[in-house]
């Protein structure tokens, strides 16, 4: 696997989030994009009350062959796990990797 010959991204602390805030009907694919990942990452968006709204699993995006380090992304569409869409509002979110890195941040959601 890609894995086993490449390195993940070094840094989950390095993550991008855009736009935010965000309006799942005017943006770009109608999505919220998570950048500079690690491939094996986890992120969970949350209610500000602390309710879990999604999970996201980050997939490989680019492969940097000179440094053998792998990035990954995600992708949100402003669906909860049942999948209908999210209110307006504050959102939380943790994105993990599986060296125990982590990084939180808000998220606006705008319709």
């Amino acid at each position: 696997t890609l894995k086993s010959i490449f390195s993940p991204s070094a840094d989950i602390k390095g993550t991008i989030v855009y736009p935010n805030p965000v309006d799942f009907d005017t943006e770009l694919r109608g999505t919220l994009k998570f950048q500079n990942l690690s491939p094996d990452s986890e992120i969970k968006i949350y209610t500000i009350t602390g309710q879990l709204v999604k999970t996201l699993l980050a997939v490989p995006s680019q492969v940097h062959l000179v440094n053998k380090i792998i990035n990954g992304h995600a992708e949100w569409d402003g669906s909860n796990e049942f999948n209908a869409k999210v209110a307006p509002g504050t959102y939380l979110y943790i994105a993990s990797d599986s060296n125990g890195n982590s990084k939180t941040g808000c998220l606006g959601v705008a319709r």
